[in-house]
């Protein structure tokens, strides 16, 4: 985590034959853009892609070439760097050809909408992004067809408080986080989490980090 572009490219190369790059983030401090990263052992050898600091053009660029040559997005990430947006993405190889959709740019109203639409026909969440743009607040989501009958739930746009009764609820019933996201919106921090329910699995949850 807080890398510069030069130490993100450094670990890029050292993990990348041998490791899949699971997550990305990038953010804006004080010192300037970093990037954030998690690696998991590449155990059958997918093929896979990740690139950063792409516009909106390039992205959308980027995900028609990895969707025609059979790849399906794993996660994507958007981020202020001065007046615009920019995109970081990663892709798979689909080797098990699930469907999948994938959304920028979305209004919370479009956002609530395609929530559910895909919901009812037989998707799930897997990734969601939460961001501030010169436009307003606006959301980005990954569905995969959920062929594995996963139990899932996902809320958002909840205060600390909120956030915390969800965790305490949903965990008590076997769920746990998979994916988060903290953001502003009109001024105030807010937050959105992905839960499956996955019994057995000791988690532990932390927020608000120095």
């Amino acid at each position: 985590r807080d890398l510069t572009s030069a130490q993100f490219s450094e670990y890029f190369a050292q993990y990348k034959n041998s490791y899949l790059l699971e997550d990305v983030d990038a953010y804006q401090t004080p010192s300037g853009l970093r990037y954030s990263m998690v690696w998991r052992q590449n155990t059958d050898n997918r093929g896979w892609a990740e690139h950063r600091n792409l516009t909106s053009a390039e992205y959308s660029a980027k995900w028609t070439e990895y969707k025609d040559k059979g790849f399906r997005p794993l996660v994507i990430a958007a981020y202020p760097n001065g007046s615009e947006t920019l995109f970081a993405g990663v892709w798979v190889q689909n080797k098990e050809n699930i469907a999948w959709s994938s959304h920028r740019n979305l209004t919370g109203a479009e956002y609530g909408d395609l929530y559910t639409q895909k919901r009812a026909a037989g998707f799930r969440l897997v990734d969601m992004e939460a961001y501030q743009t010169s436009s307003g607040l606006r959301y980005s989501a990954i569905w995969y067809d959920n062929v594995d009958n996963k139990t899932w739930t996902q809320w958002r746009d909840m205060s600390r408080d909120s956030y915390q009764q969800k965790v305490d609820e949903l965990g008590a019933q076997g769920y746990m986080v998979v994916d988060f996201e903290s953001y502003q919106m009109s001024g105030n921090t807010r937050y959105a989490a992905i839960w499956e329910k996955k019994p057995g699995y000791a988690a532990q949850v932390r927020t608000d980090r120095t």
